[in-house]
């Protein structure tokens, strides 16, 4: 039997323009962590996207099926 393992992770973006640095450091992150899954055998299942009155929030859902012994 198999199981499956699921992660997330989420990213908080600001609207203000003051932020922009901070967006673009946030999103390169993003980048690193969602790699670092993939490394580790995990597949992207679904990105959300959640726009908020001071933001957006990335939710990214990822899965990694593993064989059962």
């Amino acid at each position: 039997m198999s199981t499956v393992a699921i992660s997330t992770i989420t990213t908080v973006l600001s609207v203000y323009a003051d932020e922009h640095t901070t967006n673009m450091r946030r999103l390169a992150d993003r980048a690193m962590v969602l790699a670092d899954h993939a490394r580790h055998g995990y597949q992207l299942v679904s990105t959300g996207i959640i726009p908020g009155e001071e933001g957006t929030t990335i939710v990214d859902t990822l899965q990694k099926v593993e064989a059962g012994a």
